[in-house]
């Protein structure tokens, strides 16, 4: 029993259902309790102990459904002549004498229920639950009919068929077996592969949609880049947005302490404890939204959008060859993708030039800089081989508490051409390179612990 709820556990994971260990040991509780006898009530209690939401019961519906193979998903139905066949009083010695092995023939003699469970028990053995890849289907058939005797069976079977008619009368349920076998085979690898298998190949490539470079990749792998932020940056909420806490530690805050036992009549039921208060962030966005970085800024400026929650005071300003404060845009309700899409239209055309955009943001955006602010420049640093107007990024990050710097190219091209990213960071608290997903994910991450 241990043994099936950690692999029915590991299941529900790989689904996207977060399981913790206490729900694993609740589980296994209500298994004890109930069995496994009623399967209709045992799903309803571990639905209500392991899925939250309603998306998670759906996919623990699917998942319960493969994993114990009920319901409508054991696929194959049973061949009427075979089990008409196997209605008739045959002694075991008629089938002994045609010179197959001893499994091979339990199986013909066996009924449609029995060949499933020894098809089952054949694709443990061969280890099908480690299924990753749709194409490995075909390696695990062949297993799984190996363990079988599927190959001397088909010997037979051509044996039997070239020798005179009349000759071996169990041809056509050999026939029949080995078809059986097959369909029963692939049934069971696809349930597998769609319990685990398929999850797997999810996972692989939401690895390989953060791991590579954001301007390689198609339209629709950048759709899906979008989902990929939305449960990036919900984790980062749900990791770094603050809850209301009473420490009891410190010193004794008086007037608080009296305000909140005024029902008491005085008497100093409910303490409260001094702690320091830390204002959060103003964060300021300078985005660079030209040609040569477009696909790379679309995402950012995503992320940017998707961060209110834990900075509600974020400013973002975009630029190629002019500035242009777009926080009301993107904050505004409605498609954020449109949104994104209109400023990339409305700004992004024409030649990038940092000096009039870092002169426009210093007279927009520079009173309000302060050593509370963070200042969080994307670009590639390359300026046409025109004025970077270093003393006007000189002063703004003087006046803000910490700048960063964000590099959608690779730092094999940073500082050639027309890059001139080494002279900007040297004002600069930190220089990244931000050409993938998991690369923004980081950085993110980095911003969020350093200054809440």
């Amino acid at each position: 029993m241990e043994a099936e709820l950690v692999g029915f556990i590991s299941a529900l994971r790989r689904a996207g259902l977060p399981v913790s260990s206490d729900e694993t040991l609740a589980a296994a509780e209500s298994i004890r309790i109930l069995g496994f006898d009623n399967r209709r009530q045992l799903k309803s209690a571990l639905s209500l102990v392991l899925a939250k939401t309603e998306p998670d019961k759906q996919r623990f519906s699917e998942c319960f459904e493969r994993f114990y193979n009920t319901g409508a998903t054991q696929g194959v139905e049973a061949n009427p002549q075979v089990e008409t066949r196997r209605q008739e009083d045959q002694p075991p010695q008629a089938i002994s004498d045609q010179g197959l092995t001893p499994s091979l023939s339990n199986l013909l003699q066996a009924s449609h229920e029995q060949l499933r469970l020894s098809v089952q028990q054949a694709g443990e053995n061969a280890g099908v639950e480690n299924i990753r890849l749709f194409t490995q289907r075909g390696v695990f058939l062949r297993r799984i009919l190996q363990q079988l005797d599927w190959p001397e069976l088909q010997q037979k079977m051509l044996d039997a068929s070239q020798g005179a008619p009349g000759r071996h009368p169990r041809l056509a349920d050999m026939q029949n077996l080995s078809a059986n076998i097959q369909a029963l085979a692939r049934d069971y690898i696809d349930r597998q592969y769609a319990l685990h298998g398929q999850p797997r190949s999810a996972q692989m490539r939401e690895q390989m949609l953060m791991q590579t470079r954001i301007n390689q990749l198609d339209p629709g792998q950048i759709a899906s880049c979008r989902k990929l932020v939305a449960r990036i940056v919900k984790r980062l909420t749900r990791h770094f947005k603050r809850r209301k806490r009473y420490y009891r530690r410190g010193m004794l805050d008086l007037h608080t302490t009296l305000r909140h036992n005024m029902s008491n009549e005085g008497i100093l039921f409910k303490l409260r404890w001094r702690r320091k208060h830390r204002d959060r962030p103003r964060v300021f966005v300078l985005c660079d939204v030209s040609g040569s970085v477009r696909q790379y800024a679309e995402l950012m400026l995503l992320f940017v959008y998707s961060l209110q929650d834990i900075l509600p005071r974020a400013q973002c300003y975009a630029f190629a060859s002019r500035l242009e404060n777009i926080t009301a845009l993107l904050k505004a309700r409605g498609d954020i993708e449109q949104a994104i899409a209109t400023t990339l239209r409305r700004i992004g055309g024409g030649a990038t030039d940092y000096a009039s955009a870092l002169d426009d943001f210093c007279r927009e955006a520079g009173p309000m800089l302060n050593r509370n602010s963070v200042l969080i420049v994307f670009g590639d640093a390359r300026n046409n081989h025109g004025d970077p107007s270093l003393d006007t990024f000189h002063r703004l990050t003087g006046k803000a508490g910490s700048t960063y710097w964000l590099n959608p190219e690779s730092h094999f091209l940073w500082n050639t051409g027309d890059s001139v990213i080494a002279d900007y960071a040297r004002d600069c608290d930190g220089l990244f390179e931000a050409s993938t997903l998991e690369q923004l994910e980081q950085f993110c991450e980095y911003l969020l612990r350093k200054t809440l």
